[in-house]
């Protein structure tokens, strides 16, 4: 966390004591507000994480004996939409590691943030590990000859992206538990 009570300011010199206490308010009043903002875009963004793997999940049809061309068709339109999701998972992480720099180290509330940090960046694992090379073999797949294995690529699929959605919302539920763990201010 940001130190704001130094007698010493960066260029060198000594402030008097009175304008040292504004000095290290409005410190302290900075430091507090880049922490809400970043508590405030980690929360809106890790939701709208947990809301886009939920649908991933929610949407597609796990049977085995459901058709294959709406399958493909659909995930070939959605990759239009990667980028963005990626950067919105990106943000999430980012967001979460601003906020937990700019908590008290060793408090309740930097543990909750950190391990929500890391379900976020598991979430980007199992998608960098396990997602990102199947979608790329799906997508080279032709709604009209898929291979004859093509429902075990799909029920792989629909595994991790559960794994996903459990990652989202116990990244989530941390959060919130962190931002709770606040004392009112």
């Amino acid at each position: 966390m940001m130190q704001c009570d130094s007698r010493r300011m960066p260029w060198g010199g000594i402030v008097r004591p009175k304008r040292l206490e504004a000095i290290v308010q409005n410190c302290q009043e900075g430091v507090l507000m880049i922490l809400r903002i970043a508590l405030l875009a980690a929360i809106v963004l890790v939701a709208l994480t947990a809301a886009n793997a939920l649908r991933h999940v929610v949407a597609w049809p796990t049977r085995r004996d459901v058709s294959a061309v709406p399958v493909v068709r659909v995930q070939r339109t959605m990759r239009r939409y990667g980028l963005l999701l990626g950067t919105i998972e990106a943000g999430a992480l980012v967001a979460l590691l601003i906020a937990l720099f700019r908590i008290p180290p060793g408090s309740a509330e930097m543990w909750l943030i950190g391990l929500a940090a890391l379900c976020v960046a598991g979430m980007m694992g199992v998608w960098a590990a396990w997602l990102r090379p199947l979608n790329i073999t799906i997508s080279k797949w032709l709604p009209e000859a898929l291979p004859p294995d093509w429902s075990h690529h799909h029920a792989r699929w629909v595994t991790f992206h559960r794994v996903r959605v459990i990652l989202a919302i116990i990244a989530l539920a941390l959060l919130l538990m962190g931002l709770f763990a606040r004392p009112a201010g």
